[in-house]
């Protein structure tokens, strides 16, 4: 949904040992990474906190997400193997 509405196209996720996501996403190349970045994080906490206020009183400074993010690439019909 977050993806749809900003102009991305989710093409996977995945929660990893409970503690962070890797999400795969196509995006057109005007798109500048960390704002993506931020829209995600931002518009998912918001969300969570929304549906589930309880959760922001159990976190660390009330922060969802770390400042920190990783980005790989790929070319449409990359090859490679990780």
């Amino acid at each position: 949904m977050i993806a749809e509405r900003h102009g991305y196209v989710l093409l996977a996720a995945r929660v990893h040992d409970g503690d962070h996501v890797h999400l795969f996403v196509s995006a057109p190349p005007k798109v500048c990474v960390p704002e993506m970045v931020r829209v995600f994080k931002c518009v998912s906490a918001k969300m969570l906190f929304d549906e589930f206020p309880l959760i922001k009183e159990q976190l660390w400074g009330g922060h969802l997400w770390s400042e920190g993010y990783a980005v790989r690439n790929c070319r449409r019909g990359d090859k490679r193997k990780n």
